[in-house]
């Protein structure tokens, strides 16, 4: 609490002589306003904890001061068993000094290093969820940007299904067209009497926009929601969106755990965490002397593409 009373008597007395030189009828106000300023700025971007070792202040409120993502143990320099990303509130239950270093727990069997808390989160986004008002119309054009078309590679394991290698259509498997025959691709079935892996592909050839109709239906009802990002606003909802299409609704929801959520930062910063993390990934999937490596080229593309979109969102 000593640093945190040091800076704001610092403050007013840097204050205080710059006023002097003020027009007097409006000192007052202007003295007040920069005070204001000056201890919110100090509050959201000092690296000070400021944390009580009495347990008569406990709970504390804090929250996170990394870049990145801050590292949550069971026990004071223990196993990581989670993490949280930048500007995250947390409660600080109690504190403890383990060899120099001062450790707070903020939940049951979960510790941070205190040095990462800082007094209080910078305001919360409050900008628009999109540009046009339509974030999922916005990410499906870009997701069809990536999935093109149809494919029938043999080296792609999402085309076997049942015995044969079918078609993957617009980014949709033989298997999940087959399974949503009698749901989102109902306006095809009647009809098809081939083998279930070429339902995707005859589904496509009779009517192209049909079939990217029911594709974008598919990948809003099962993807979006269920990948963890439909209260994300853009681009970090095109970018989480994107990999739950691509790696599946868990991986989506892996790393918004191990950022801690979203909790209102920059959306353009949270959406380049999230792209960076399956840029990761994508680099151990597709390392040379793996069977993926033939694909390592066309997922750092697809990185690529998100992080351009980001930038000129």
């Amino acid at each position: 609490m000593k640093s945190s009373t040091l800076i704001v008597a610092t403050v007013l007395f840097s204050v205080l002589l710059v006023a002097s030189s003020l027009n007097a009828l409006s000192l007052e106000r202007r003295l007040a306003k920069a005070i204001v300023q000056e201890i919110r700025h100090q509050l959201t971007k000092s690296s000070f904890s400021g944390l009580s070792d009495s347990e008569s202040f406990w709970p504390e409120t804090r929250c996170t001061n990394v870049d990145n993502a801050l590292n949550v143990r069971t026990s004071p320099g223990g196993q990581v068993v989670k993490t949280l990303g930048p500007e995250t509130q947390v409660t600080v239950y109690e504190t403890s000094n383990v060899n120099g270093v001062k450790w707070a727990r903020i939940g049951d069997n979960q510790w941070v290093s205190a040095q990462f808390l800082k007094m209080a989160c910078q305001e919360s986004y409050s900008g628009p969820d999109s540009k046009t008002g339509d974030k999922a119309a916005e990410t499906l054009a870009e997701i069809f940007k990536s999935e093109g078309r149809c494919q029938n590679w043999a080296s792609d394991s999402g085309n076997e299904f049942q015995g044969k290698i079918g078609y993957t259509c617009m980014g949709v498997t033989p298997s999940e067209c087959w399974n949503n025959r009698n749901g989102f691709f109902a306006p095809f079935n009647n009809g098809f009497s081939g083998h279930p892996a070429d339902f995707c592909y005859y589904a496509y050839n009779q009517n192209p926009s049909l079939y990217k109709s029911s594709a974008a239906q598919l990948y809003s009802e099962n993807y979006f929601g269920p990948g963890g990002c439909s209260n994300l606003p853009q681009p970090a909802f095109y970018v989480c969106s994107d990999i739950a299409v691509n790696s599946g609704t868990g991986r989506s929801r892996q790393y918004l755990n191990e950022f801690g959520g979203y909790n209102g930062q920059d959306p353009k910063a949270f959406a380049r965490q999230l792209n960076e993390r399956h840029r990761q990934d994508y680099l151990y999937w597709g390392r040379p002397g793996t069977a993926n490596n033939k694909f390592l080229q066309g997922w750092l593309n697809r990185a690529n593409d998100r992080a351009a979109y980001i930038d000129n969102y």
